[in-house]
C-alpha cells in the first residue's frame, strides 16, 4: 500500500498506458467496445449461451466475504522509493537493472522470493559474482508440484546447477562465513510437521537486500517479463518494511519450501524420467514466452 509523492508516478504511468491502448483502438476505427459486447449478447441471446457447469464450494464464499470484509490497520512508514514500470514493446529493461544493480550492491544478504524463476545471463552473473563476495545468497521459487504453469519451474530447475556450482569455487570457500555462497529453495506449500500440503502456488515477486533494501511488484525474473509483459515495481530503503519481508521470508517461505542440493540440481538438467525429459525439452522450446 502506498501513498504520498510516489503516487503520482503510478497515475501517470497507469494514464500513459491507457492512452496507448486506447489509441490502438482508435487506428483500428474501434471507437466504442461496448458496442460489440452489446452485439454478442444480443446475438447470445437470441442463439441461446453455452452452459457452463460449476460447483461452489461453501467455505471459499466463507473465506472470500471474510478477506473483502477485512479492515487491516494500515501502518505507513516513510521510506525513499521509486516506482519504475517495465514496458518491452519499447525495450525497456528498468526492472531488471534495478535487481542486477541491488545485488550487485549487496554486501551480507540477497533473499529472492519469485513464483516463476528462469534467470537471465545477467542475473546469473550478479548472484554468482554476490556469492563470491561472500553474502548470502538465498532464492525461493515454485516447484512444478506447486507451479501453476509447471514447464517453467522445469526449465527454471536447468538453472539450478550453474547457480549452486559456484558454491565449490575457491572465492566462496575461502570465506569463512558459515552462511556465504548460494542456495536455493523450491516452494511445496507443504511444511515439515505437516501431515498434508494446504498452500497452493506461492505467486510472490519481491527481493530484500541486505536488510534494508527491498524491491516488490509484478515482475518476474523469466523471460516473459523481460521482453512480453508490461510489469510494475516499487523500490524503496526502510529498514523496518525490509525486515518485515525478511522476516516473512525466512520464517514462513522457508518453512514451506525444501531445499536443492547440488546433487539435485544436477539430476534436474537431465531427468531420467521420460516424460519429464519431453516436459523439460518441450518447456525449452518455449522458453522466451513462458
Amino acid at each position: 500500500m502506498l501513498r504520498g509523492a510516489v503516487v503520482a508516478d503510478l497515475v501517470t504511468a497507469f494514464d500513459r498506458n491507457f492512452e496507448h491502448f486506447v489509441g490502438i483502438k482508435r487506428s483500428r476505427g474501434i471507437l466504442n467496445t461496448n458496442l460489440y459486447w452489446d452485439a454478442t449478447r444480443a446475438v447470445l441471446d437470441r442463439t441461446g449461451k453455452f452452459p457452463v457447469h460449476y460447483t461452489t464450494d461453501p467455505r471459499v464464499a466463507e473465506n472470500v466475504a471474510r478477506l473483502e470484509a477485512r479492515q487491516p490497520p494500515l501502518e505507513f512508514r516513510g521510506a525513499t522509493c521509486r516506482f519504475i514500470q517495465n514496458r518491452p514493446r519499447l525495450r525497456e529493461t528498468y526492472i531488471q537493472q534495478a535487481y542486477v544493480k541491488l545485488i550487485e550492491r549487496a554486501e551480507r544478504e540477497v533473499l529472492i522470493a519469485n513464483a516463476y524463476f528462469v534467470p537471465t545471463a545477467s542475473v546469473i552473473q550478479a548472484l554468482t559474482d554476490a556469492a563470491k563476495r561472500c553474502v548470502s545468497v538465498r532464492l525461493i521459487s515454485n516447484s512444478p508440484e506447486t507451479n501453476d504453469l509447471p514447464e517453467i519451474s522445469l526449465v527454471g530447475r536447468g538453472y539450478y546447477h550453474r547457480l549452486l556450482a559456484v558454491n565449490d569455487s575457491p572465492e566462496v570457500r575461502s570465506c569463512g562465513k558459515s552462511d556465504a555462497g548460494l542456495r536455493i529453495w523450491e516452494w511445496v506449500g507443504q511444511a515439515a510437521d505437516e501431515a498434508i500440503r494446504h498452500q497452493g502456488t506461492m505467486h510472490s515477486k519481491f527481493a530484500v537486500i541486505d536488510g534494508m533494501r527491498s524491491l516488490v511488484g509484478s515482475y518476474n525474473l523469466d523471460p516473459r517479463s523481460e521482453k512480453l509483459n508490461s510489469e510494475s515495481a516499487v523500490v524503496f530503503q526502510q529498514p523496518q518494511l525490509a525486515q518485515q519481508l525478511r522476516r516473512r521470508f525466512l520464517e514462513d517461505d522457508l518453512r514451506y519450501g525444501r531445499e536443492v542440493s547440488l546433487e539435485q540440481a544436477a539430476s534436474f538438467e537431465s531427468p531420467s524420467s521420460v516424460v519429464e525429459r519431453f516436459r523439460k525439452s518441450l518447456g525449452a522450446v518455449f522458453e522466451e514466452h513462458l
